[in-house]
Parts: structure tokens; C-alpha cells; sequence
């Protein structure tokens, strides 16, 4: 998955279930400068799936106050889409890039 660990690695509660629904469990990879590793297996399209994924990954960013990795994992072929492409991004009508979502789909 690309995480490459420089310190140790454990599994934490997330701690964001009250706020959105998300993962009751995430990785924390320790180390000089450590993040969390959000796991999200999906098995079906959902056009909604990577905001819904971004909302995750800022509850889980607020509530823990590290960088998160997504790791989309697409299960089934019918959960596939284009616009799984790693990145999202939201924009102003005068084209200012407001947000910026990185993810990975594996």
C-alpha cells in the first residue's frame, strides 16, 4: 500500500464514529513524523464515495490531529469508476482551489 513505515505501527480506536460513520478502527504509524492509515473496502459504485471519504479523513485529522492516508480498497470490479482517481478537489467558481483530498485506490 505505499505506506512505508519509518517508526512502529498499531491499530487505535478512530474516535470520529459520533460525527460521521466511519472506521472504528485506524493505523497509527509511528515515528518523527506520525499519521494515521484509514483501511476502506468498498465492494459496490457509489458516486458519492470520495467525498463521503474526505469527510472521514478530516474527522479523523480533527480528532486526532495527524495526517491521514486513505487507502481505498475496491473489492469488486463494479465498485470501479473513473473518477477514482486518488485525487478530489473543490474549487470556486473563479477557479481558487478551496480543498484538496489525496487518497489512495488500490
Amino acid at each position: 500500500m505505499g505506506i512505508d513505515p519509518t517508526g512502529g505501527v498499531e491499530v487505535v480506536d478512530s474516535d470520529a464514529t459520533t460525527l460521521v460513520s466511519t472506521a472504528d478502527k485506524v493505523i497509527r504509524v509511528g515515528g518523527e513524523r506520525p499519521f494515521l492509515v484509514d483501511l476502506e473496502p468498498h465492494s459496490y459504485h457509489d458516486s458519492d464515495l470520495v467525498r463521503t471519504l474526505w469527510l472521514r479523513q478530516v474527522a479523523l485529522d480533527h480528532r486526532h490531529n495527524l495526517p491521514v492516508l486513505t487507502v481505498l480498497i475496491l473489492l469488486h470490479r463494479r465498485a470501479n469508476s473513473p473518477d477514482l482517481s486518488g485525487s478530489y478537489t473543490r474549487e470556486l467558481p473563479d477557479g481558487r482551489l478551496t480543498n484538496r483530498y489525496d487518497y489512495r485506490v488500490v
